[in-house]
C-alpha cells in the first residue's frame, strides 16, 4: 500500500493489508468512508453488509433501532434472530 495522508476510511484498508488479508467486509452504511480504486490497487476486495431493518416488539420501551446484538438477543427468539441473519447480503464495491 502506498504511502500517504489517511483520509477516513484508510484505516480499514491499512490494517487489511498490514495483516495479510484479501477482504475487507464493512456494513453498508459506511461505504461512503472508503475507496474503491485504493482497495483495488492494494489488491483487497472491499464488500459491505447489506441488512433489512430488524424491528422487534420491547414491551413497554420504546424500541430504538441500530441497537447491538444483546439487545436483539434480549428481545427475540432464537428462531427470529436465525430468519433475520439469514437474510443478510453482501455485495461488493463494484455491484454499489
Amino acid at each position: 500500500m502506498p504511502e500517504y495522508e489517511m483520509e477516513p476510511g484508510d484505516w480499514a484498508l491499512h490494517y487489511a493489508v498490514r495483516l495479510n488479508k484479501s477482504v475487507y467486509l464493512n456494513p453498508i452504511s459506511g461505504a461512503h468512508l472508503f475507496s474503491k480504486s485504493k482497495f483495488n490497487e492494494a489488491g483487497v476486495r472491499l464488500e459491505f453488509l447489506v441488512t433489512k431493518p430488524f424491528v422487534y416488539n420491547t414491551g413497554e420501551y420504546s424500541f430504538e433501532k441500530n441497537l447491538s446484538i444483546l439487545d436483539v438477543m434480549m428481545w427475540c427468539d432464537i428462531k427470529k434472530i436465525k430468519k433475520q441473519l439469514s437474510e443478510i447480503q453482501i455485495v461488493g464495491a463494484d455491484e454499489l
